[in-house]
């Protein structure tokens, strides 16, 4: 009989392991690859918090449960106002460090920030692990009121009025935040309330604003709430029937107030904007929207006395049409003895560049040559403006033992914004210079002449460092003196029985620079045919743009034979010299100023030119001929 051999049973235990380990085998270089890729970073750190001292906010965290493949060898730090993750500020700290320092004092007050921490070894940064902490809300101005915004053409007129806590100090300016996805901003000097015009903006493109305000101590503070405003085109922006005004503005002034009053042809909102200039001024809220108007009359209130105001109004319809009117001028009331405003003239001085403003008939009158930068480096309107001397004489006399000269009397105002004087005194001197003529001396003797200013606590009181500019050809003069704050100005004098009225002073305050004009010249202002002179005689005349005179046809001819030529071909041109003193001339003078202002305007404390052709350049001329 054959033995059959039978297989040896395989026990299951055994068989289930040597599957375990064949599929192990099998699929192990798929699973160990993505198991050791998960494995290579470290995971995020553990414990973090953030204690705030007195001094500092203080993070603290321990290891990550693991390391990774590799060994930890630092990490990542990140803090940032939570609500602005795109300002974060970072670091790195070895894997010795298990504590990281931020100093509060560089951190803003009142504000929630983010503390982000990431582990990292060779190959590269794990999981992050975050904590929140407040600072502490320290004392910051509160977000500016009643913030709002008007559309233009391209731009958009911001209005805000002062935060009702400064925490401790006073308003030095607001930074005005807008976008259209992201946030940039624009900071404008204010000692008040606010009004800008943000520009160059894209029509029909919604941007969103808010406003902070920064206080004396440097701080900025709490933000207002957003507004959005879209630029619209003048005129468009909407649909349906176009916008137009009816009639255009009228004014009626106060001393401290104007109302304007305009029609449109259909229902529309009401603003005006205003202020002593084009470049410096307000506007007022949107007035009229529900229900909107015809006939609009908008009041603007807190304004100054005695003072030309550029303005202009602005309506809405309630599909987005908008239209303006034609710019014009107003005058509120208020002047010394109730006394109108003759002529008026109105400059902007900034930090970088003076201005020369000046109130003159017939040539004759006030002018007020005004340095850069004269008040705390901001942007002022100044006018100077010619007032009835009758009524201002009725009002406030004049001061002891002198008596007016001719009808000089004038008001001088610096203004920061469209209701806000400047205060106290000026950073630099102005130059004040008034004219006079032997008429008008009327037995006065020019050894007494002084200009005095008017202040309500102080009554007259007389300006310094004076010189008196006579030419005895024409009979007329110009005394100039300096000061540091505006008012009522006068001219004054007072008899002088031992001398005639043209005769030369022997002993005073005033320096006095007479000239006698040329034999061949008559003792008159007639202008006159001469051929003009490069060389030779001597010029002996203030000159000023309007005037007409010989003496401007000799100036044109000096300015182009230095290169600095008054025009390139037709009147004011070499051989083409002219006896009128237009902005072509003024123009040329100006370059010739600045380029010899170590010689003729730094004496003088000024650093651009003015285009008066008075003392300084005239002397500086001379010596060159």
């Amino acid at each position: 009989m054959k033995k059959i051999n039978t297989l040896r049973p395989v026990h299951k235990h055994v068989l289930a392991t040597t599957l375990a380990v064949g599929l192990a085998c099998l699929f192990g270089l798929v699973i160990y690859p993505k198991l050791a890729i998960l494995a290579e970073l470290p995971t995020k750190p553990q414990g973090l918090s953030v204690e705030l001292d007195a001094e500092n906010a203080v993070a603290t965290w321990s290891a990550p449960v693991l390391q990774g493949d590799t060994p930890i060898v630092g990490y990542n730090i990140s803090y940032y106002e939570t609500s602005r993750p795109g300002g974060a500020i970072t670091d790195s700290v070895d894997v010795r460090t298990l504590e990281y320092s931020i100093s509060l004092s560089g951190l803003e007050a009142g504000v929630e920030y983010t503390f982000e921490i990431t582990a990292f070894n060779s190959g590269g940064a794990g999981d992050s692990n975050t904590a929140v902490f407040n600072t502490p809300a320290g004392a910051i101005p509160t977000a500016p009121l009643d913030c709002s915004g008007t559309p233009g053409d391209r731009e958009v007129y911001i209005l805000c009025t002062e935060p009702a806590d400064m925490a401790g100090g006073t308003v030095i300016s607001y930074l005005v935040y807008y976008g259209t996805k992201e946030y940039v901003s624009i900071e404008v000097p204010s000692t008040k309330g606010l009004t800008y015009v943000v520009t160059s903006l894209t029509n029909d493109e919604a941007y969103n604003f808010y406003v902070t305000a920064k206080n004396s101590n440097d701080v900025e503070g709490e933000a207002s709430a957003i507004f959005t405003v879209t630029p619209v085109a003048a005129g468009g922006g909407g649909g349906g029937d176009p916008l137009e005004i009816s009639t255009e503005p009228t004014v009626t002034a106060t001393s401290t107030t104007a109302t304007i009053h305009w029609t449109t042809n259909k229902e529309a909102s009401s603003i005006v904007y205003y202020g002593p200039t084009e470049d410096i001024k307000g506007v007022s809220p949107e007035q009229n929207t529900t229900p909107r108007v015809s006939d609009h009359q908008t009041q603007i209130t807190g304004l100054i006395s005695c003072m030309t105001y550029w303005f202009k109004s602005e309506s809405f319809d309630a599909e987005g049409n908008s239209v303006q009117s034609l710019g014009g001028e107003f005058t509120t009331t208020g002047c010394k003895g109730d006394s109108s405003i003759v002529v008026s003239d109105v400059k902007t001085v900034t930090a970088v560049a003076g201005a020369t403003a000046s109130a003159k008939v017939s040539g004759k009158g006030i002018e007020v040559v005004v340095p850069a930068a004269i008040k705390n480096g901001f942007d002022i309107a100044i006018e100077a403006s010619k007032l009835e001397q009758e009524k201002v004489a009725t009002a406030i006399s004049s001061p002891a033992g002198k008596s007016w000269v001719g009808d000089n009397a004038y008001s001088l105002k610096a203004l920061e914004d469209e209701t806000t004087e400047v205060s106290g005194e000026f950073d630099r001197n102005v130059s004040v210079s008034i004219d006079y003529t032997d008429e008008e001396l009327n037995g006065f003797s020019r050894s007494t002449l002084k200009i005095y200013h008017y202040e309500d606590s102080t009554g007259w009181m007389p300006l310094t460092s004076c010189t008196d500019d006579y030419d005895a050809s024409s009979g007329t003069g110009t005394v100039t003196c300096y000061t540091t704050s505006f008012s009522v100005f006068g001219l004054f004098g007072s008899a002088d029985s031992s001398s005639s009225s043209g005769s030369r002073p022997s002993n005073s305050s005033v320096t006095t620079n007479v000239t006698t004009a040329p034999t061949s010249l008559p003792a008159t202002n007639t202008p006159q045919t001469d051929t003009p002179a490069v060389s030779g005689s001597t010029f002996t005349k203030n000159l000023w743009y309007g005037l007409k005179d010989s003496d401007v046809k000799r100036l044109q001819a000096f300015l182009n034979s230095r290169g600095f030529s008054v025009a390139a071909s037709g009147n004011g041109s070499v051989g083409n010299e002219t006896e009128y003193f237009g902005p072509l001339t003024r123009a040329a003078l100006i370059r010739f100023q600045n380029q010899y202002k170590a010689e003729i305007l730094m004496p003088i404390g000024l650093l651009n030119g003015t285009g008066f052709f008075g003392s300084n350049t005239r002397a500086f001329v001379n010596s060159m001929r």
